[in-house]
């Protein structure tokens, strides 16, 4: 299955980035790990990201070049409906 769209942000998680997306076309949040490199810093809101069960592309936004490809580890834990990244707060 490929899972793809705009990054909305990126965050540095001990050895791995987290890389969370806004599909396109259903307006789905979505989120992926990968490695820790100098590429996967770059990463910034606004570019572009898929990926499949084993691999992440990523062209950012000015379109130097498209689909660098980064080894994708894991996917990120999201809630449905819900801004990715963020936490709920439950009533007490």
């Amino acid at each position: 299955m490929q899972i793809g769209g705009t990054v909305l942000d990126t965050k540095i998680i001990g050895d791995k980035v987290r890389i969370d997306i806004i599909s396109d076309q259903y307006k789905e949040c979505h989120s992926a790990f990968t490695e820790l490199t100098a590429a996967a810093k770059c990463i910034q809101p606004d570019d572009s990201a898929f990926w499949n069960d084993t691999t992440i592309y990523w062209s950012p936004k000015s379109r130097c070049w498209r689909d660098y490809q980064l080894k994708r580890i894991d996917d990120a834990i999201t809630k449905e409906n819900s801004k990715v990244g963020t936490v709920e707060k439950t009533k007490k």
